[in-house]
């Protein structure tokens, strides 16, 4: 358990009091307003960032999205910070990212190599092999030969997917995926029955806690993400 975790519910309703006030007085396009709500998800994310919790402060980025899109900031703010995001990346990448970060997304294309398997990408690799011994239907639960083995490191939670792929196999992967999918449908549903706003930016909120995490989770244990460590 990491303290993140309160943070990400805290933060939740924060922001959607910060965003609620807001629309009551109109203010919500306001540049100066815009800018404030960007320095109130700066937050959680520096503090994740600080504690090199990139996971973490990809979920609160992703939160304060779809949270603002809910709240109707314009687009051409999401433009400009998407412009700030793709100018930035070579600087981060250079003076910012760690060596064993870069390792990890360029193990993400070298999972073939027998020096890269047994070093950044050792996760990624045999993540990825559990989830295809599993094949059509799995192992059987509780039967995973590999998970009793305990051959994939974290195999509680941040490749808790991988457990899944053995010992439940295709089937049982596709089960979850859709389960997680018609769980995000039900909170968009209760975000559009919401009798006030400030009920529905927790809503989104709360769909962009389970959707990134989601898609992060399972990209990263089927190596077509980056491992960062997203439960």
């Amino acid at each position: 358990f990491q303290s993140s975790e309160l943070v990400k519910i805290i933060f939740m309703l924060t922001y959607s009091k910060h965003l609620d006030t807001l629309r009551k007085r109109n203010l919500i396009n306001q540049p100066l307003q815009v800018v404030l709500l960007g320095c109130h998800a700066l937050v959680p994310i520096l503090l994740c960032q600080m504690q090199k919790d990139t996971g973490a402060g990809i979920v609160f980025f992703a939160m304060f999205l779809a949270m603002s899109l809910a709240a109707g900031v314009q687009l051409r703010y999401f433009a400009i910070l998407g412009g700030v995001v793709v100018f930035s990346l070579p600087l981060l990448w250079k003076f910012v990212m760690d060596d064993y970060q870069k390792m990890r997304f360029i193990a993400l294309f070298n999972l073939d190599d027998p020096s890269v398997q047994m070093d950044a990408g050792y996760q990624q690799y045999q993540g990825r092999i559990s989830i295809g011994s599993g094949k059509l239907n799995g192992q059987g639960l509780f039967n995973g030969s590999r998970v009793a083995s305990n051959s994939v490191p974290f195999q509680h939670s941040d490749y808790i997917f991988s457990v899944a792929g053995e010992e439940l196999g295709f089937v049982g992967c596709s089960l979850i995926i859709l389960l997680l999918l018609l769980l995000m449908v039900k909170i968009l549903h209760v975000a559009h029955s919401s009798r006030d706003d400030l009920g529905r930016f927790i809503c989104f909120g709360y769909f962009g806690i389970i959707a990134l995490q989601s898609v992060s989770n399972i990209g990263m244990c089927l190596a077509l993400l980056p491992a960062m460590g997203v439960t």
